[in-house]
Formats: structure tokens, sequence, C-alpha cells
């Protein structure tokens, strides 16, 4: 499929060639030099061909490493299809999987941070002590956590203070 597109790419640029190389341009009935090549249209289309094919090229490694069931079909896909099969697979498979993989992501980064605040440091040893005697005189937990932090400290401090006990 891609050697029969290379070739037809350089049959048309051919094509063009000889066209200006036999052409005879005409202004007010006198012969003048005709345009030269038009290189940036060539240029144009080969770095948009030259993308194509990293881009089928990554969406073929892609199916390849990480496809479980079904790998063998979207890979005679992508080869098949060339470039639409590429663009068919990134559509319903990767960006699909891309969305999964960051919602992952920032379920662990969630729970990172929610375990970052509460790990104790350095417990404050005040605190501490006061938390003990006032869980032995029958409080609970968040009462304590509520007069603290009323009381003026960070919850932070009070979080690894309660850890620390």
């Amino acid at each position: 499929m891609k050697k029969s597109l290379s070739i037809l790419m350089l049959f048309v640029v051919m094509l063009f060639s000889f066209q200006l190389i036999t052409a005879v341009c005409m202004a007010n009935g006198q012969e003048v030099p005709c345009e030269p090549f038009p290189w940036t249209i060539f240029i144009i289309v080969a770095i948009i061909g030259l993308a194509f094919f990293i881009f089928w090229v990554i969406m073929l490694i892609d199916a390849i490493r990480h496809e479980e069931e079904s790998k063998a079909l979207w890979i005679i896909l992508i080869i098949i299809l060339s470039v639409l099969g590429a663009i068919i697979y990134y559509f319903a498979r990767k960006r699909k999987r891309a969305k999964q993989l960051a919602g992952q992501e920032s379920t662990q980064n969630t729970m990172q941070m929610q375990q970052n605040r509460t790990v104790p440091v350095n417990a404050n040893p005040r605190l501490v002590e006061y938390i003990r005697t006032a869980t032995s005189q029958g409080f609970t937990l968040d009462q304590i956590k509520n007069k603290l932090v009323l009381g003026g400290w960070s919850e932070v401090d009070v979080n690894a203070a309660i850890n620390s006990c």
C-alpha cells in the first residue's frame, strides 16, 4: 500500500516536471519563460505525507504493544487501511485508553495527597498528651479535633497528633 502510494506520488511529480520542461508559455503573442516548478507545494505535500506515515507507525506500534484482546484484528486493520485504519484505531482504542489512564492517575494522586495530609511527621507532644487525656475522659476524636482547631491549632498538627496516639 505504501509502495503504491510512493510510486503514484513519484509519477505525479514526474508528470508535472515533464509538462514544465516541454511547455511553451506565451504572453502577448510572444514566448516567455514558464514559471518554475512549484516546489513549495511538493514540500508541503511531502511533509504532510511524512506526518501521516509517522502517525501510522506510532498507531501500529501502540496496537502491537498495548492490545490484549483482538490484537491481530487491529494490526491487520491498520496495515490494510493505512492512515485511515490508524485514525480509526486512535479514536476507538488509544484515546479511550488514555482517558482511562488519566482517570486512574488522578485517583492515585488524590489518594497520595490525602495520605500526605494525614501522615504524622513530628506530632506535638503536648497535643498527643491532651488527646490521650480527653479520650480517656470519654470525648470522641471528632469533638477533640474540633475543639483544638477552634482553639487555633492547625488541622495538620491535630491529625498528626491523633495518628500518633
